[in-house]
C-alpha cells in the first residue's frame, strides 16, 4: 500500500510535470533536436550552391530536394524563393530576377532533345538549347514547365502546372498547356503587356 508521504510525492511530481512551461520547453527540446539535422542540411545545401552559381543574391531560399543542375550557367536575384522539389537545368543561361517565387516541383529547363529525325534515336540526337529569363516578382506556380527561350515579364504569374512554351507578357497571368493570358495584374500594368513583343523564337540555338 502506498504511503501518505509516497502518494503525496508522486502527486506533486505529477504536477510538475503538467506544468504548461515545462510542457513547452520540453516540446522546444524536441522539436530542436528533430529539426536541427534538416536546418544544417540546408545551410551546407546553400554554403555550397553559393561557391558554385554563376550569381547569387542576398536572402536566396532553396527548398529540400531543390535540383540546380549545370550551376554555373545559373544566375539568381535577390529575395529569390525556389520551393521543395523544384528543378532549375541550365545547358543555356537561366537568369532568375529578384523577388521571384518558384513553385513546389516546378521546372526550368533550358534545353530540350532534338526528336525531328526519325531514323536517329531521341536519346542520341542533340540537345537544342536556349536561354530562360524570369523577370523579378514573377511568380511561378508548383508543377509549371518552363522550356527554353522563354521570357517571363517582371510580375508574371504562371499558374499551377502550366506549359510555357513562349515569352510572358508583364504582370500578365497565363495558364494551361500551352500556357495562354487568362488576365492581368491589375489594368495599370496592361498597356505595359499588350504593348510586349513575344521573341523567344529569335533566342533559339542548338549546341
Amino acid at each position: 500500500m502506498d504511503t501518505k508521504q509516497g502518494k503525496a510525492g508522486r502527486e506533486q511530481g505529477g504536477l510538475r510535470l503538467a506544468n504548461p512551461f515545462i510542457r513547452r520547453a520540453a516540446g522546444l527540446l524536441f522539436s530542436a533536436a528533430v529539426a536541427r539535422p534538416a536546418i544544417l542540411r540546408a545551410r551546407l545545401r546553400m554554403a555550397y550552391y553559393r561557391r558554385v552559381l554563376g550569381a547569387c543574391g542576398d536572402e536566396v531560399s532553396l527548398g529540400r530536394d531543390v535540383l540546380l543542375e549545370f550551376p554555373g550557367r545559373i544566375f539568381l536575384g535577390s529575395r529569390v524563393a525556389i520551393s521543395r522539389g523544384a528543378v532549375v537545368s541550365a545547358r543555356a543561361v537561366v537568369r532568375i530576377g529578384d523577388d521571384a517565387l518558384i513553385g513546389p516541383y516546378a521546372m526550368i529547363t533550358s534545353s530540350n532533345h532534338e526528336y525531328r529525325d526519325p531514323a536517329t534515336p531521341i536519346r542520341s540526337q542533340k540537345h537544342v538549347s536556349a536561354p530562360v529569363e524570369i523577370g523579378e516578382d514573377v511568380w511561378i506556380g508548383g508543377h509549371a514547365i518552363v522550356l527554353p527561350g522563354t521570357l517571363v515579364g517582371r510580375g508574371a504569374v504562371v499558374a499551377a502546372g502550366a506549359v510555357v512554351t513562349g515569352d510572358v507578357p508583364p504582370y500578365s497571368v497565363v495558364a494551361g498547356v500551352p500556357a495562354r493570358v487568362i488576365g492581368h495584374r491589375g489594368e495599370k500594368r496592361r498597356a505595359v503587356s499588350d504593348q510586349y513583343i513575344l521573341t523567344a523564337s529569335d533566342r533559339i540555338e542548338s549546341d
